[in-house]
C-alpha cells in the first residue's frame, strides 16, 4: 500500500521565476528612508539570507519505523491464493510505516524537478518527516527492507535533481538582490533631486518661528538663573524684543 506521488504538482521552473520576481517585489517594498539610509551590504545580506532556497536533506541516520501494526489485508489480487478476481479477500496481516526525517524546505516535494522519470515515489509528508507505508500479508523483512531502501533512493534522486537546479538559483541571488537595491536607491536619489530642483515647499510641513534666549539674564546671579531654568521658570518671565532673536526654521 502506498501513499501519495511526490513531485508531480507544480513545475521548478516557475517557482524559481517566481522567486526572482519576489526579490524585486521585496525591495520595492522596503521604506525608502530606510533603504537609502541603510549599510548595504548588510541589506543585501539579509535579503539573499531569507530567499535562499534550501532542498530537503535526508537524514538517513536517523530513519525509523515509526508505528507496526496487524491489519487486514485483501488478497484477492494475488495469483497465488486461492480465490484470485473474485471479490475481496481479507486475511491478516501487518502494517509498517518508516519514517525518513530531513531538513529543508517541505515544499520541494510538491515541486516537479526539471528532469523527472515517469516512475515518482510514494510518500506523505508529515512535518520533517517522509513516512512510508507499507502492508504485507506475510513477515518478509528482507523484501520490505528492499522496497523502502528503493523507494528512498527514488526520493533522494529526485532531490538531487531539484538540488542541481536550485544550486544555480542560489548563487545567482546574491546578484540579483544587489541589482534590485541599486535600481531602487537610483530611483529614489532620482526623485528626491528632481523635487528639490524645484525649489519649492512640500505639503505637509509649516514654517514656524523659533525664539532663542540670547544670554541676557536681566539681573540674576548666576545660582538664581540655574535654578530657575533647572525648574524651568524662565519662560515664564516677559522677554522683551531685545533679548531675543528670532531665526525663521522649516520643520515637519
Amino acid at each position: 500500500m502506498r501513499d501519495d506521488h511526490l513531485f508531480t504538482n507544480g513545475d521548478l521552473h516557475a517557482v524559481l521565476e517566481n522567486q526572482k520576481s519576489q526579490v524585486k517585489t521585496k525591495v520595492q517594498e522596503l521604506n525608502p528612508d530606510y533603504l537609502l539610509n541603510a549599510n548595504e551590504q548588510d541589506l543585501a545580506a539579509a535579503i539573499v539570507s531569507e530567499m535562499m532556497l534550501e532542498v530537503p536533506t535526508i537524514r538517513e541516520n536517523d530513519i525509523h519505523i515509526a508505528t507496526h501494526e496487524e491489519t487486514r489485508v485483501d488478497v484477492s489480487r494475488d495469483p497465488m491464493r486461492a480465490g484470485f478476481g473474485r471479490g475481496p479477500l481479507y486475511v491478516t496481516g501487518n502494517k509498517t510505516v518508516i519514517a525518513a526525517p530531513f531538513d529543508g524546505d517541505a515544499e520541494f516535494f510538491k515541486i516537479r524537478p526539471n528532469t523527472y522519470n515517469y516512475n515518482p515515489p510514494c510518500a506523505r509528508i508529515v512535518g520533517q518527516e517522509i513516512q512510508l507505508t507499507y502492508v504485507k500479508a506475510d513477515q518478509d523483512a528482507e523484501s520490505l527492507k528492499r522496497e523502502y531502501q528503493q523507494d528512498v533512493n527514488s526520493i533522494k534522486e529526485y532531490l538531487q535533481w531539484h538540488r542541481e537546479t536550485v544550486a544555480t538559483h542560489n548563487t545567482e541571488l546574491p546578484r540579483l538582490v544587489q541589482a534590485a537595491i541599486t535600481n531602487r536607491k537610483k530611483t529614489l536619489v532620482g526623485n528626491n533631486q528632481m523635487v528639490a530642483s524645484l525649489g519649492l515647499p512640500i505639503k505637509g510641513w509649516r514654517r514656524r518661528t523659533r525664539c532663542r534666549f540670547s544670554g541676557g539674564r536681566r539681573g540674576l546671579s548666576d545660582r538664581r538663573f540655574w535654578l530657575l531654568r533647572s525648574r524651568n521658570l524662565l519662560c515664564r518671565m516677559p522677554i522683551t524684543r531685545r533679548s531675543c532673536r528670532f531665526r525663521k526654521t522649516w520643520s515637519p
